[in-house]
């Protein structure tokens, strides 16, 4: 995430909303995510993920295929 989507995110960041970037291929960017999230929840426990990841590709929509 750029540095402009990153402040993007934290303007939506509430009490019930914690946005934040994560590399599941990197396990320190996995345990940090982990111990962000377990602090807050406590033992009330987390009920909910939103998994928003994605990839683009920077060209053209005329050289894109729909599949």
């Amino acid at each position: 995430m750029q540095s402009r989507g990153r402040g993007a995110a934290a303007g939506v960041a509430t009490g019930r909303l914690t946005p934040m970037v994560l590399d599941v291929t990197d396990r320190k960017s996995v345990q940090a995510a982990v111990h962000k999230v377990a602090e807050p929840v406590g033992e009330a426990g987390l009920w909910g993920l939103v998994n928003n990841a994605g990839i683009a590709v920077k060209a053209p929509w005329s050289v894109c295929r729909r599949s």
